[in-house]
């Protein structure tokens, strides 16, 4: 695994830093984390699902509501849509599923608010969908991240997650850009499209 990963990593400084590195880059990050581990989610009664990352996670949800498995709070996205299946499929379980993403974070953010946006919701399941901006805000932002700097804070996070809470089951998304979209500039994301 190690060696896949540097192998990558070479690859990448020779064709240049871009946005299509960074799906590559989050699955040598968690290929250590769940080497081993059965990929299938179970749940428990009253399970805990956390939804983290960025602006495709928030969606427009309501950062006042507190409240559990709730439209305002799973907002408009791909979170909404999960939660929807999860709770029909499951409704003997009485599943609890929380929003926590933040438009605009990047991956040292999570860390800034983990304990009271994540770990003490105590979840069972862990989604996080989180990288976009990491390399985004480097273009013109002002963020002087590299793609060591997300590996490594991404690699800490998920690490002390699983140090605090260590039977925590986590999905991780790919992070991805469409292109079309208000923000995307071809040309500056790499020529990855």
């Amino acid at each position: 695994m190690e060696d896949s990963r540097r192998n990558f990593l070479k690859k990448g400084v020779l064709a240049g830093v871009g946005a299509m590195l960074i799906p590559e880059l989050a699955k040598a990050v968690v290929a250590e984390q769940i080497a081993g581990h059965a990929s299938k989610i179970t749940l428990q009664k009253e399970a805990v699902i956390m939804m983290q990352g960025d602006s495709i996670t928030d969606s427009g949800r309501d950062y006042a509501n507190n409240r559990c498995s709730t439209l305002e709070q799973l907002g408009n996205g791909y979170s909404l849509f999960v939660a929807g299946g999860i709770l029909a499929k499951h409704a003997d379980k009485q599943v609890k599923i929380y929003n926590r993403g933040i438009s605009g974070n990047k991956v040292f953010e999570l860390r800034q608010r983990w304990e009271i946006n994540c770990l003490n919701f105590q979840p069972d399941v862990l989604s996080i969908l989180i990288g976009v901006n990491d390399h985004w805000h480097t273009l013109g932002g002002g963020y002087k991240g590299t793609l060591e700097t997300y590996e490594n804070d991404y690699r800490e996070l998920l690490q002390y997650t699983k140090q605090k809470l260590p039977y925590i089951q986590f999905v991780i998304g790919e992070p991805f850009i469409l292109q079309g979209g208000s923000a995307i500039e071809v040309e500056k994301w790499g020529g990855c499209f």
